[in-house]
């Protein structure tokens, strides 16, 4: 029995969204030392820059991902790409206040420990992240301008970085 031209229609349609806003979405790195970041983006409940840490490794792996100050201060580094290639720094304003509201450094380490496959998930809602190069302005001005956008994650000594991500369709 064949299926009729609507619902044909509507599971495309299904298979499409799923391919667009599901697992798949996310943009991953290399491994290094048994990590991999991966980057994507969100609507849901606002637009937001999501970046994911994937143990790669076939044991358990102890991870610091920040440290513990009222807030968490996550060890992520977020970076704009001008479609010159220019890089610029990216910051989570949330995460700027408390730092500079913090009068006696950072606080304890965060640990997580990450079973094998296991994922640490971060969330940025794009109306916290700014570019601070003189004009301060919101990251969202500068996807707008064709500008791409990177996570990296210092473990080990060394960083763990995702692909870039575009926001332009």
């Amino acid at each position: 029995m064949e299926c009729p031209i609507p619902a044909r229609a509507c599971l495309l349609l299904i298979a499409a969204a799923t391919s667009l806003f599901g697992a798949d979405a996310i943009r991953w790195g290399e491994a290094v030392d048994g990590l991999q970041l991966g980057i994507a983006a969100t609507s849901s409940p606002e637009p937001a820059l999501r970046v994911v840490l994937k143990n790669t490794s076939a044991t358990v792996q102890r991870v610091p991902i920040g440290h513990d100050d009222h807030d968490i201060f996550y060890n992520v580094q977020i970076t704009a790409r001008s479609p010159r290639g220019d890089e610029l720094a990216v910051f989570d304003l949330t995460t700027l206040r408390q730092h500079v509201s913090s009068c006696c450094g950072p606080g304890p380490e965060k640990i997580v420990w990450l079973d094998p496959g296991g994922v640490q998930e971060f969330t940025y809602p794009l109306s916290q992240l700014f570019v601070v190069n003189g004009t301060d302005a919101p990251l969202g001005k500068f996807l707008k301008q064709g500008f791409t956008v990177r996570a990296a994650f210092q473990f080990r000594d060394k960083a763990i970085v995702s692909p870039d991500l575009s926001f332009r369709k």
